[in-house]
Parts: C-alpha cells; structure tokens; sequence
C-alpha cells in the first residue's frame, strides 16, 4: 500500500455504491488499492443493475396484477348494478300485474 490517496473519481464511484475506501490495519487506516477497489466497484455495479432489472419485472408483474384486479372488479360491479336493475325491472312488473 503506498502512502498516496486515491483518484477523485474512483473514491466518488465507491461512495455512490456504498463502498469503504480504506482499511484498518494495525489500528490504522489505510487506503485500499486502486486495482481492489476498480474490482468491488465492478462487482457492485454489476449486482446493482441485476437487482434493478429484478425488480422492474417485479414492478411489471405488479401492475400487471393490479390491472387485472381492476378490470375483475369493474366486471363485478357492472354485474351487480345489472342484477339490481334486473330486479327492479321484475318488481315493477309485478306491481302492474297486481293491478
């Protein structure tokens, strides 16, 4: 490990993925490598963008689901406010029937 601080840009990349730039060693800290943190931050940027493409097909299946839930609920409503009148037809009927 040499005494020198790490490019601007690669301490920038690792504190945007969450990643520790130095090390203790012998009660001390010290700077990881440049190599080593190039590595983890590949690494990082790798499984952030599977995590991110995961949960996209998530969100879809989601909306997916909601919209189907949706459109069963409409179907359901359409169906009662059908019987509703159906009945009200039926009663009417009935009524002039009696009279």
């Amino acid at each position: 490990m040499s005494s020198k601080k790490l490019s601007k840009s690669l301490r920038k990349q690792a504190q945007k993925l969450g990643l520790r730039v130095t090390v203790k060693r012998g009660g001390k800290r010290v700077h990881k490598s440049p190599k080593l943190l190039e590595k983890q931050i590949k690494r990082k940027e790798k499984r952030k963008s599977k995590r991110k493409s995961k949960r996209k097909s998530k969100r879809k299946r989601k909306s997916k689901r909601k919209s189907k839930r949706k459109r069963k609920r409409k179907r359901k409503s359409k169906r009662k406010s059908k019987r509703k009148s159906k009945r009200k037809s039926k009663r009417k009927s009935k009524r002039k029937s009696k009279r």
